[in-house]
């Protein structure tokens, strides 16, 4: 019996062989794309309920080229695993239950971006905010995690506790409510027990905003005693 020549034996075995592999097509159709894995985590992102509104900017992160993961057969299911944070940086949980269950976790990294107080010019230390030293301006909130103002009306009349530059964020830490009475000034004391009240003089040992607790004194039986400050020059004391 005649045999082919050893080069068409060869190609023959290559071709047998390579009839029992996939296509490139039927092994990309049995791995889960990695695109739709990420769309999932954005998607997941997006539907969930944001703690302000403003413009939401979302950074899916990439998948290593060489994970396979099998194709599901059903949706994708996404989760926020616990301690995944709220700020810039976030992760979702992405898992398939059949053919073949398995769990990823996709970091995301997020913007919100929302208008904020931000000075106009310099700013100097002790200076009492007023209309032409603020405006509002799209900053990314995410960043901001010692707090920010969006409303003039929340620092206008306040006082600078720091000198800051021009574009600089407006920190609640940077402002301070201005004195409603200043120390040595004569108040008006209010001692309130259920549904009475006494009303006395006596005299601030202590300058205050509204809000503070200072010390006075009672000029009365000339004691020394700590009251709410309620309005200028009125503070109230529980008894």
């Amino acid at each position: 019996m005649n045999q082919p020549p050893r080069n068409q034996r060869f190609l023959l075995s290559l071709l047998l062989v390579c009839a029992g592999l996939p296509s490139l097509g039927e092994e990309a159709a049995r791995h889960q794309a990695h695109e739709r894995i990420r769309e999932a985590a954005e998607r997941h992102i997006l539907n969930d309920p944001q703690p302000a509104e403003g413009r939401l900017e979302l950074e899916v992160g990439h998948l290593d080229s060489r994970l396979r993961l099998n194709a599901c057969d059903h949706p994708l299911e996404t989760f926020t695993p616990d301690g995944s944070g709220t700020g810039s940086r976030a992760t979702v949980g992405v898992r398939c239950h059949t053919p073949t269950p398995w769990t990823l976790y996709v970091p995301v990294t997020r913007a919100l971006y929302q208008p904020v107080l931000v000075t106009s010019q310099s700013l100097a230390r002790g200076r009492r905010l007023k209309s032409g030293d603020l405006h509002l301006e799209e900053r990314d909130t995410t960043r901001l995690h010692r707090g920010y103002l969006t409303d003039p009306r929340q620092a206008l009349g306040n006082t600078l506790k720091r000198s800051l530059r021009m574009e600089s964020v407006l920190l609640p830490t940077h402002i301070k409510a201005p004195y409603a009475i200043k120390r040595g000034e004569r108040v008006s004391i209010i001692a309130k027990s259920g549904e009475l009240y006494v009303r006395m003089q006596g005299k601030a040992l202590e300058s205050g905003a509204l809000n503070d607790r200072i010390q006075v004194r009672n000029e009365s039986s000339d004691r020394k005693i700590e009251a709410l400050v309620t309005a200028r020059g009125v503070v109230e004391v529980t008894l």
